[in-house]
């Protein structure tokens, strides 16, 4: 039964093509209906019925299924995947696990089903080991999750060569609608960034489309729809909305601004500590230090983990101010902090300023809380260049900055469709990146820089499906 319900399965030309590959990192393209999850789907079976024999002549595989947050990977992949193999006809599904056991003929296989969201979710994957993974919608999937499943190396290493011949073929593969242009996702469907392979399918209006027979009639019809929908969901087509572009996409350049070694801290009272802090409830710090050439060092940060919120108080008291005397000790500090610290608060009349200066602490108001002066005076120090080299370093430590720099601090959508001019409120990245542009907005003003004008970015309204 399981071999002949597998059997009915048709596979458009790119779907095939697609499973037949055997690269190590694949991605499937298309516009929406292109069979593209059940082709996945089907490539993971393929994997799990070709894995070559254990020594007991068993076919042992185990597959991890990603998607970015629990409601998506309930109400679409996994009933995607249950509607190609149902519970019983190939195994058994655990629904408490998340987890479809395979056990027909010689094949004995687990489908692990994940939510990974973010860097932190990282964790969950440490004592993991997989044939596989498959990262569904892949132009929604986090980027640190991606780099992260790779550097980690968690694929290939099930089943184990005590028992057997390894892993048959490791891979890791994805499929998705068309993300934005100058986006992380389309640099690496382009080539630039990893060793991806593409498959893309043509367009839905394309006389080529794939997979029509199997779709209602006028599916593609474009009545009521966004241009944006249409050139990314229906023609297959790099979008040029800005929603989830990084702030930072086009000056900051990891191989330019991230430093290859350690930055050194100057114990010198001509060379404070210059802090840029994010205050509220989930407060954020990046410290950085003036070199003698006039150069930017971002040596260190600080900041509330996701998921969690404390008070200013309390983040000077326990973090902050025990990092500063810990791993920079002796060195004069100044903060500087969002002009709106001065408001008092209702509850206690006491303003963030009060509060920085009651433990010894200098501090100052940022020049500006103009969003565009702000992120104007980072970009200005992104392309800025001391020495033949850039006017601003950033030490490799200070992942959760430049997880926000390369990715996070992203440009928010209001509900009306239309791309926000500022960044998604998206703590901690949120705050790390206005922290940043606090710290830079100083020194921009305190060198005298002219700050750069925000080029002006036109956007297309993305309201329809997505």
């Amino acid at each position: 039964m399981a071999l002949e319900y597998a059997l009915k399965y048709k596979a458009s030309p790119t779907c095939a093509d697609f499973i037949a590959a055997r690269d190590k990192f694949k991605i499937l393209a298309g516009p929406v209906g292109g069979g593209k999850t059940s082709a996945c789907i089907m490539a993971i079976l393929m994997n799990a019925m070709q894995q070559e024999p254990d020594n007991d002549g068993i076919r042992r595989t185990r597959h991890l299924v990603v998607r970015n947050t629990v409601p998506m990977l309930r109400t679409t992949t996994i009933k995607s995947f249950l509607d190609w193999i149902p519970d019983g006809v190939y195994g058994r599904w655990l629904s408490s696990d998340r987890t479809y056991m395979m056990r027909f003929e010689d094949v004995e296989a687990e489908v692990l089903f994940m939510s990974l969201e973010d860097a932190n979710d990282i964790r969950k994957l440490l004592s993991l080991e997989t044939t596989t993974a498959f990262f569904n919608e892949f132009r929604e999937i986090n980027p640190d999750i991606v780099e992260g499943l790779i550097g980690t190396k968690r694929v290939g290493r099930y089943p184990s060569k005590k028992q057997g011949p390894g892993a048959t073929y490791p891979c890791i593969i994805a499929d998705t609608n068309m993300p934005s242009m100058d986006t992380w996702h389309q640099q690496v469907m382009d080539g630039d960034i990893g060793d991806w392979e593409l498959f893309k399918q043509p367009g839905g209006q394309s006389a080529e489309v794939e997979n029509l027979e199997f779709l209602p009639s006028g599916y593609y019809n474009t009545e009521g729809l966004s241009d944006e929908y249409i050139r990314t969901m229906i023609n297959c087509e790099y979008g040029t909305s800005k929603e989830g572009m990084p702030v930072f996409r086009s000056t900051f350049v990891p191989e330019f601004h991230i430093s290859g070694v350690p930055l050194l801290t100057l114990h010198s009272p001509d060379y404070p500590l210059l802090i840029g802090l994010d205050a509220g409830l989930t407060p954020a710090a990046v410290i950085g230090q003036m070199t003698s050439s006039g150069r930017l060092n971002v040596i260190g940060e600080c900041y509330t983990e996701k998921n969690d919120s404390i008070g200013m108080e309390r983040f000077l008291v326990n973090r902050l101010i025990p990092m500063i005397r810990s791993k920079f000790g002796g060195v004069p500090a100044l903060i500087v902090v969002d002009p709106a610290s001065l408001q008092r608060s209702q509850a206690s009349e006491e303003t963030v300023f009060d509060v920085i200066q009651k433990f010894g602490l200098k501090v100052r108001a940022a020049a500006s809380n103009k969003l565009d002066l702000r992120i104007g005076s980072a970009e200005t120090l992104f392309g800025r260049q001391v020495g033949g080299k850039a006017g601003v370093l950033v030490d490799k430590g200070c992942t959760g900055l430049l997880s926000a720099l390369r990715y996070n601090y992203k440009f928010a959508m209001r509900k009306d469709g239309d791309t926000e001019d500022k960044p998604l409120k998206d703590h901690p990245a949120s705050d790390l990146g206005d922290a940043f542009c606090y710290l830079t907005s100083y020194v921009v003003g305190a060198s005298g820089v002219r700050t750069a004008a925000r080029r002006e970015i036109k956007t297309t309204s993305s309201q329809g499906w997505t």
